[in-house]
C-alpha cells in the first residue's frame, strides 16, 4: 500500500507545474515601479494565471532609463495579508542576465490575495522595495 502511495504522489507530483523548467511566454502579467521608483520590473508568472501550490516568478529589473539591472541581489517572500501570514517555504532566487531574475519555490497554500514583497539590492545603490499582488485560485 505504500508503494502504492508513493507512486500516487510522485505521478502527481510530475503532472503539476514543477514537472518541467517553467514557460514565461507572451506580455507580463504586471509591470511595476519600485517603491523609490529608481526600476521598473516587468512580472511574468508560471502558471499564468497563477494557481494555488508551488509556482515561479519571472521578474526583469531595469533602471529608470529601460537599461537592465544585473548584479542585484534579490530577495522575495509571499505574504497573504488578509490573514496576516506567509508560507514556510523561502524563495529562491537565480539571476538569468539581461535583468532577468527568476524566483522559484513561490507557495501559494491557499485561494486568495498574495502578495509577492520584493527586495532589490543593487550595488552602489540604497535597497528598493516593490509589491507585486496576485489573486490565486
Amino acid at each position: 500500500m505504500l508503494v502504492s502511495l508513493a507512486a500516487i504522489l510522485v505521478g502527481c507530483a510530475a503532472a503539476g507545474p514543477g514537472a518541467g523548467p517553467p514557460e514565461f511566454d507572451g506580455a507580463p502579467v504586471a509591470i511595476l515601479a519600485s517603491d523609490s521608483g529608481r526600476l521598473v520590473v516587468s512580472v511574468w508568472t508560471w502558471p499564468a494565471p497563477l494557481s494555488r501550490g508551488v509556482d515561479a516568478v519571472r521578474l526583469r529589473i531595469a533602471d529608470a532609463a529601460g537599461a537592465p539591472v544585473d548584479g542585484a541581489a534579490v530577495t522575495a517572500t509571499p505574504w497573504m495579508p488578509a490573514h496576516g501570514h506567509g508560507t514556510s517555504v523561502e524563495p529562491s532566487v537565480t539571476p538569468g542576465g539581461d535583468g532577468v531574475y527568476d524566483v522559484d519555490d513561490v507557495l501559494f497554500y491557499m485561494d486568495g490575495r498574495w502578495e509577492l514583497r520584493t527586495r532589490i539590492d543593487v550595488p552602489g545603490a540604497d535597497a528598493d522595495t516593490l509589491v507585486a499582488t496576485f489573486d490565486v485560485r
